[in-house]
């Protein structure tokens, strides 16, 4: 299993009820994008290939000033109607961070006031971790396991797993 996080990932927005949602009560949840992702499927593939983790970072459809949460891609599928893709293990980034953080894989600056288009290849942001493989994050009995590699980051957000919450997984979905 993937250790490593990739240095990119896909920033994306949903509807922030789904996500609060999937995070309570979900480790694995999907999700459909009426765009295909073909630049994301084809990073997802190369992280894949070099046994790393690809990681989406998810702002509020309604309000995306803030990325409130980050997970580990597990599926991208395009298809004639867009992109499903599925994500486990949400983690809620504590205190929300500005989108205008996230720097644009492409170009190198960072994303605009306002931006608002379905998905955008970023460079993986300091608050996601570089490693996953033993995560220093709560059990479901309270207790803290392993050590997590940070980014390097001034203020590193508290980090809250879904999987610490329920119990069992369910399959959700819908933008």
């Amino acid at each position: 299993m993937p250790e490593s996080v990739a240095p990119f990932s896909v920033y994306t927005i949903l509807n922030r009820s789904k996500l609060d949602s999937a995070f309570r009560c979900h480790r694995f949840s999907t999700f459909h994008e009426r765009k295909r992702w073909v630049s994301a499927v084809q990073l997802w593939m190369l992280a894949q290939k070099r046994g790393e983790h690809f990681a989406a970072v998810l702002a509020d459809a309604k309000d995306c000033a803030n990325v409130i949460y980050w997970g580990i891609v597990t599926d991208i599928t395009l298809d004639d109607d867009g992109t499903s893709f599925s994500i486990r293990d949400l983690v809620k980034v504590e205190p929300p961070r500005p989108t205008q953080t996230l720097v644009l894989q492409s170009s190198g600056r960072t994303i605009s006031v306002g931006y608002r288009r379905p998905y955008a290849i970023v460079r993986r942001p300091q608050f996601v971790p570089v490693s996953t493989g033993v995560a220093s994050v709560p059990t479901a009995r309270g207790r803290r396991q392993g050590s997590l590699k940070e980014s390097p980051d001034a203020n590193p957000p508290a980090l809250l797993m879904a999987s610490d919450l329920c119990a069992k997984p369910v399959r959700g979905g819908g933008r």
